[in-house]
């Protein structure tokens, strides 16, 4: 049997290299925040809970995770 392997698809295609991109995945309770690259590799990710105390560590999460990288 021949197995035949060839490179994933990129799961975000089309983006340039150094894109970062910021997913937010939303509980009643917490609120799971991760930065990827632009082919799909975990940068960051921390959660964080639901309150708005909580809304502004996201906020400065974010602000931290993208303008304190540097790919």
């Amino acid at each position: 049997m021949n197995v035949m392997t060839k490179s994933p698809p990129s799961t975000t295609p089309g983006l340039p290299p150094g894109t970062l991109v910021a997913g937010i995945d939303t509980h009643k309770d917490t609120h799971h925040v991760a930065i990827i690259d632009h082919i799909g590799r975990a940068v960051l990710d921390r959660q964080f809970m639901a309150t708005p105390d909580g809304y502004r560590r996201i906020v400065d999460f974010l602000n931290i995770g993208f303008c304190g990288l540097r790919l």
